[in-house]
C-alpha cells in the first residue's frame, strides 16, 4: 500500500512540473527511492531499471544528439556497497555512447568532501575512485555549496558529506562544453538537489496556457481581484472572463515577484550560512531561514 502511495505522489509531482512521462523506483522505507522524468514519447528510451538505477538513453531530436544517462543510487549499506559498483561496470559494458551518471552515490572520493563525524574510511575510497576510473568516469565538478548532505542539527553532532554529484565521459563532457552542474540550497530534505544543464546558454520559450493555480486562494487579495475584474467589466460572461483572467494573470506576477525577491534573498542567506563554520548559533538560523 505505501508503495502504490508513492507511485501516486511522484505521478502527481511530475504533473505539476509539466511532465507528461517518467519512470519511478519507490524507496525502501525512508531510503533510496528513483524517479525520472521527461517530455515527448521518442525522446527517452528506458534500458534497465533497479531499487539503485535507472538506465537511459536520451535522443535529443533538435539538435541531433544521442547520449546515455543512469540515474543513480549506491547502496547505503557499506557490506553491500561492492554490487553497486559492479552494477556501474555492468552499465559501463552495456553501451558505448556519451555516457553520463548522476545521483546519490552514498560514498566520497576524498578525505576533504566530509566534514564532522568519524574519518572515512581509505580504502572505501579508493574502491569508489577505482570503479570511476575503471569506467572512464571524471567528475563533473560543481557550482554552489560544497557539501550535499547532512545530519544532525547541533554544532557537535552535525556531519556534512558530497555523497551526490555527476561523473561522466570525456565523450559526453565534448558533446556538451558549456554543461553546467548546479547543487542547489534545499530546506527539508538532507539532501541537496542537483540540477544539470547541458546547453546552459540557450533560451527556451515555450507558450504556457492559463491556469488557475491553488495557492491563489491563500492570497488574501485574490477574492477582491476577482471581484473587481468581474464587475469593472461591462458585457457578456465570456467577456468578462477573459477580462478577469487577464486580471489575474497581471496580480499573479506581482505577488510572484514579491515572492521570489523573498525567496531569493533567504536562498542567498542560506547558502552563505552553509559555507560559515557550524556553532549553535548558526545552526538555529539556518534552521530559521529554512523555516
Amino acid at each position: 500500500m505505501e508503495t502504490k502511495l508513492n507511485d501516486v505522489r511522484m505521478e502527481r509531482l511530475r504533473k505539476r512540473c509539466d511532465f507528461q512521462n517518467g519512470i519511478d523506483i519507490s524507496a525502501n522505507s525512508s531510503r533510496g527511492g528513483l524517479s525520472l522524468a521527461w517530455n515527448g514519447n521518442d525522446v527517452v528510451q528506458v534500458y534497465s531499471y533497479s531499487s539503485n538505477h535507472i538506465d537511459v538513453e536520451i535522443n535529443e531530436i533538435e539538435n541531433s544528439k544521442i547520449w546515455h544517462f543512469t540515474d543513480f543510487y549506491g547502496n547505503p549499506n557499506q557490506s553491500s556497497r561492492q554490487e553497486s559498483w559492479n552494477l556501474l561496470r555492468h552499465l559501463n559494458s552495456s553501451h558505448s555512447m556519451p555516457w553520463c551518471v548522476c545521483g546519490d552515490f552514498n560514498e566520497i572520493m576524498y578525505a576533504h568532501e566530509k566534514n564532522g563525524g568519524a574519518v572515512r574510511n581509505e580504502r572505501q575510497m579508493e574502491k569508489f575512485r577505482k570503479v570511476l576510473e575503471e569506467c572512464e568516469l571524471l567528475d563533473m565538478g560543481y557550482r554552489g555549496q560544497k557539501f550535499t548532505w547532512k545530519r544532525g542539527n547541533f554544532a557537535e553532532t552535525n556531519i556534512r558529506e558530497r555523497l551526490d554529484r555527476g561523473v561522466a565521459k570525456r565523450e559526453w563532457l565534448n558533446l556538451f562544453p558549456n554543461f553546467l552542474l548546479q547543487y542547489l540550497p534545499h530546506s527539508f530534505s538532507d539532501h541537496c538537489p542537483i540540477t544539470i544543464q547541458t546547453m546552459p546558454n540557450v533560451p527556451r520559450y515555450r507558450v504556457i496556457p492559463f491556469k488557475f493555480k491553488s495557492w491563489w486562494i491563500t492570497e488574501p487579495s485574490c477574492e477582491e481581484v476577482i471581484q473587481k475584474m468581474w464587475q469593472e467589466k461591462i458585457g457578456n460572461a465570456f467577456d468578462k472572463l477573459e477580462h478577469t483572467r487577464d486580471g489575474l494573470q497581471k496580480w499573479r506576477k506581482n505577488i510572484k515577484r514579491e515572492r521570489i525577491k523573498r525567496s531569493t534573498f533567504l536562498i542567498e542567506r542560506l547558502r552563505k550560512l552553509e559555507e560559515m563554520d557550524r556553532d549553535d548559533e548558526i545552526i538555529t538560523e539556518m534552521i530559521d531561514v529554512k523555516l
